[in-house]
């Protein structure tokens, strides 16, 4: 039996057993699904207990030998789902030796707080007389009254009290009183109290059971009085400042707020944050009245939090019309933008809240508003599929063919969302139908991604353009990566909507990327579509996609099989190594116009020669998680790069610390600390220096993030920092970390004692003639000749003190020649980049970014060699950032005058070959430029020359590798380990002696990246056949 026949058998074993039981007495279907629970090694036997019936659990059970965790796992599975006769029976199964071991199972990962947790009493009496701990702790710390009592099961807690339960709180400091008040239940409350529990018990967080009952999922006023009665005070705060205020208004439970407003502050006044939130949140209500009433109680009207936002913003985004009118009534400004520049117009225009929109902009409120991401009302309202808000926008002047900062229009958004009415809408209002984005995307090219047929259908009749010509075959235009399904094998099957399984593909280890229902569904197409261009050493290869034979042909992507990143298997130094990797794919993501959008722990994974990756498509998530995002997406606004380096900066303290940045349990407390700006305390493991880099990463304005190239560079000097604190000696940090490692084997010896370290040889020169040469190197005109300069002016004066050690040290001044060898080596590589100064200024931002790493290097040697840095050349961050803005203008501004650089029309090909590259491979490295500069960049080189750079091309100045140190040679040439953009890689140097050979290599590398050149692999395999 196949995979393919295997799946829809075990759909039917979980729809059959858990959804239509009743279905069971059909003989066919359950001969088929005892048949395959006989052979099938995908179906465990915890699944099992939980979904099947005992009859069938035994099958399953006798299909191999289970150990004893997986019993164990087995009946807390069973126990959540009340099937005491599987337990039973799972108990009563003898261990190896022959000797029932109930007793051993019961004690073990406490299934009887699994049971309580659904209020199964026969089940945990069983559970006690058989030996279960009735006090006895979950791996999470918590016992089973606690479960019972978070749960509200009544009948449950009081008998667990009878049977000796603690009221001891669990691991976090919760106690049971809290669990009961958090579920709102009052009975269980009033037990509990009575019983002798402390009714001023506190949390680690100093949360007592007023905070929970305030915020509680149902609005319990009874509950909160009752608690008042008892003497809790509710101007107590939590560790964050909180009262009960703050969370029964962030709960929305209204009639809370105003029992603690008129009863419960009689003598303090709560925090002024409190009240505030309070207002904020009674706009958001619509509740007129308690607004009305915390304005009287002092509350300024006025009120922006954090974010920037007031009340009207609230209660816009909500609908709140009877606040919105009296708010306006009394001056609330409607004008007023948050940090992502949103106002009271476009909050109701994205929620397409008409009524409060016509308030709005009677009022005064304007149509042109535009958030940080240059989307307008007219943006947000069509993306919503708020149609009848667009209307009014355009009845009011609204441009229909306004873009925002990626180049969408109002109908890109509609047309992204799937929104057939309000497209047809937008057309017949004069939208145009062949706009282009930045990405050279129209409307239709979104919506065939996205699947959206109806909307596709709707364009290419508009535009009098077919549609996907490949409409009844959507893989019709992906030939080249579908994959023979009979090729693909399953280790496992997937059972959930999207899922990962281990597989082969043509023997070969892999990992199947599942995305069931439509193979055209949300981001499979445009997922497919960009990973297939992908190719870098940290980015998860894609080898193709397949699909399953069935008339859904449902769809998975087949890719290189990883392992997931097990940061407590780790050392330190090994996991900022794997920060830094991971860095530099998604640097490469963001290098070719890709958001990755969806960033979490689980995106970075490890290959099988342990290389840390990016997992482009992981194949759970389609949209952000909410511990895992940045505050702009949290508000609406798209996925950018500036969200995925804040989202990166979380995952980095992930990893390093083995936690979240968050320690909420709750995901509306995390995303509130998210909008509020909040960055938790440095972790213990890591440096200010590392924090620094967070904070840096995580700033709340997207404006004021750094750019994944500058993360980069930070994580490279942190990692090699971080490498030579943990070694003893610079020497070996370098071995580990440093790209002078690959030329330490090239330094001659230093025979000591040397009066002049200037003679000392380094490879085939001298550290002066070295020295020298650079020297003359930096003497150009350009931002990056000075850049270069600032390198030697620090390299000189090192020298000299050097000079002044009597005697040097020979290892000192081994690896002084190192550093300078590397940067002749870089000065060499980019200042012989093309004939013309065009050429050399598009390899700048390599130079850039080789000085930054260079002065790094020195940093380090400067402190491992007990070197001084007083003088002001030593100080030289500042002036490289001032010196990057320039060089970055400098680029852009060639451009303008590029005729009068060239000499002729090769040179003029050559200088927009590396322009070229550099305006479409690296658009982020000039990401501080001005806007217009860059547009104007890109459209001068699309008139000077129509030709494009092939998919293979990398300028030299990219890769690294030290040309004397080659570790293969042969007739073909030279084969170097080397670095392209910071990565790992083999550099192959080819002879070229003829015309013949060149043609040759360049037809190689044709068909390697143009897949209608390439062999079909059933071809290459019958060729080897034939070959044997």
């Amino acid at each position: 039996m196949t995979s393919e026949e295997q799946q829809p058998l075990l759909a039917s074993v979980q729809v059959v057993c858990r959804e239509a039981p009743t279905l069971m007495v059909e003989p066919q279907l359950v001969r088929r699904i005892e048949a395959f629970l006989d052979y099938s090694s995908q179906y465990w036997l915890h699944k099992a207990s939980r979904d099947l019936p005992l009859r069938l659990v035994k099958r399953v059970f006798a299909r191999k030998q289970w150990d004893r965790d997986d019993v164990v796992y087995s009946i807390g599975q069973a126990a959540f789902e009340g099937k005491l006769d599987v337990i039973q029976w799972l108990c009563a199964q003898p261990d190896e030796s022959g000797n029932a071991q109930t007793r051993e199972l019961l004690t073990k990962d406490n299934p009887l707080s699994a049971a309580a947790y659904y209020g199964h009493l026969e089940v945990m009496k069983w559970f006690v007389e058989n030996g279960a701990q009735v006090n006895q702790s979950d791996d999470e710390g918590s016992p089973a009254l606690m479960s019972a009592a978070g749960r509200g099961h009544f009948a449950a807690v009081q008998w667990l009290v009878e049977q000796g339960a603690h009221f001891n709180e669990d691991g976090e400091g919760d106690a049971p009183l809290h669990g009961a008040a958090t579920f709102g239940s009052l009975d269980i409350v009033k037990y509990l109290v009575k019983k002798g529990a402390r009714v001023d018990g506190k949390n680690e967080g100093g949360k007592s059971a007023l905070h929970y009952a305030a915020g509680a999922a149902e609005e319990c006023v009874e509950l909160v009085q009752f608690l008042l009665d008892n003497g809790l005070n509710p101007s107590d705060t939590d560790e964050l400042g909180r009262t009960a205020l703050y969370y029964a208004s962030t709960a929305q439970n209204f009639g809370v707020v105003e029992v603690l407003l008129k009863s419960g502050f009689q003598v303090n006044r709560p925090p002024e944050a409190n009240l505030s939130r309070a207002y904020l949140e009674a706009a958001k209500g619509d509740r007129l009245s308690l607004v009305e009433h915390l304005v009287e109680y002092g509350v300024d009207v006025h009120y922006t939090n954090f974010q920037g936002r007031n009340a009207l913003h609230e209660a816009a985004g909500t609908g709140s019309v009877s606040v919105v009118s009296a708010l306006l009534g009394r001056g609330v400004d409607l004008h007023q933008t948050d940090k992502f520049g949103v106002t009271p117009v476009l909050e109701a225009s994205r929620h397409g809240r008409l009524e409060v929109l016509r308030h709005l902009l009677e009022a005064g409120g304007s149509i042109s508003d535009a958030n940080i991401a240059g989307q307008t009302a007219l943006h947000l309202s069509a993306l919503g599929g708020h149609k009848d808000v667009c209307e009014l926008l355009l009845e009011c002047g609204a441009e229909v063919n306004c873009c925002d900062k990626r180049g969408w229009t109002p109908l890109h958004s509609a047309a992204t969302a799937g929104h057939t009415d309000v497209v047809q809408f937008l057309i017949t209002s004069g939208a145009s139908v062949g706009t282009e984005n930045t990405s050279g995307q129209t409307a239709q090219a979104l919506a065939e991604e996205r699947g959206h047929d109806d909307v596709v259908k709707c364009l290419s009749e508009r535009s009098n353009t077919a549609g996907n010509q490949n409409a009844s075959d959507p893989f019709a235009e992906y030939k080249e990566h579908l994959l023979h399904s009979a090729e693909v094998h399953f280790n496992s099957i997937a059972t959930t909507v999207q899922d990962s399984s281990e597989g082969s593909w043509l023997d070969s280890p892999i990992e199947v990327r599942l995305k069931k229902h439509k193979w055209n569904s949300k981001g499979f197409l445009e997922t497919l579509k960009q990973w297939s261009r992908l190719n870098h050493p940290h980015i998860v290869k894609l080898y193709g996609f397949s699909h399953s034979d069935n008339s859904s042909k449902e769809p998975y992507f087949v890719c290189e099989a990883t392992t997931q990143l097990l940061t407590t298997e780790a050392n330190l130094r090994s996991l900022w190594d794997i920060v830094y990797q991971a860095a530099l794919g998604l640097q490469y993501l963001h290098d070719r116009n890709i958001v990755h959008g969806t960033l979490y722990l689980g995106s970075i994974v490890i290959s099988s020669s342990g290389v840390a990756k990016i997992a482009v498509f992981d194949g759970c998530f389609d949209t952000y998680l909410p511990w895992c995002t940045a505050p702009e997406i949290l508000v609406g606004l798209p996925a950018s790069f500036d969200s995925d380096v804040y989202v990166f900066g979380l995952v980095i303290v992930d990893v390093i610390s083995g936690r979240g940045m968050w320690k909420f349990k709750d995901n509306n407390e995390t995303q509130d600390a998210i909008l509020s700006g909040e960055l938790l305390s440095k972790p213990n493991n890591m440096t200010p220096q590392q924090w620094d880099l967070i904070e840096r990463m995580c700033c709340y304005n997207p404006a004021d993030r750094l750019s994944m190239t500058d993360v980069v560079r930070e994580l490279e000097t942190l990692t090699k920092n971080h490498s030579m604190d943990q070694d003893a000696g610079f020497k070996d940090s370098a071995e580990h970390h440093d790209w002078l490692n690959a030329i330490d084997d090239q330094v001659a010896e230093v025979t000591l004692p040397c009066l002049d370290i200037g003679h000392a040889r380094v490879g085939e020169s001298t550290v002066s003639r070295l020295l020298t040469e650079i020297d003359a190197m930096c003497k150009g005109p350009m931002t990056i000749d000075s850049m270069n300069r600032d390198v030697y002016d620090r390299l000189t004066d090192i020298f000299n003190q050097l000079q002044a050690q009597d005697p040097p040290d020979n290892h000192i001044i081994q690896q002084y020649g190192n550093i300078v060898r590397y940067f002749h080596m870089r000065l060499e590589t980019t200042s012989s980049v093309g004939s013309s100064q065009a050429a050399r200024c598009a390899a700048s931002r390599q130079g850039a970014d080789d000085t930054f790493s260079v002065h790094g290097d020195i940093d380090r040697f400067i402190a491992s060699a007990g070197l001084s840095e007083p003088t002001p050349v030593h100080q030289w961050r500042d002036q490289w950032e001032s010196r990057r803005r320039q060089q970055q203008h400098e680029m852009l501004q060639k451009l303008e005058n590029l005729s009068e650089d060239v000499e002729d029309d090769n040179e003029r090909e050559e200088a927009l070959t590396y322009l070229r590259f550099e305006l479409s491979k690296h658009p982020t490295s000039y990401a501080t430029s001005k806007v217009g500069d860059f547009t104007r960049a890109k459209s001068t080189i699309t008139a000077l020359s129509s030709l494009k750079n092939p998919n293979w091309f990398i300028p030299a100045h990219e890769v690294q590798f030290d040309k004397f140190d080659e570790f293969s040679r042969g007739g073909f040439g030279k084969v170097y380990h080397g670095k392209w953009k910071r990565s790992e890689v083999v550099v192959k140097k080819v002879k070229l002696k003829t015309e013949e050979d060149k043609a040759a290599f360049l037809n190689e590398q044709m068909c390697h990246f143009d897949p209608s050149k390439r062999l079909g692999i059933n071809a290459v395999v019958e060729a080897l056949k034939a070959l044997r």
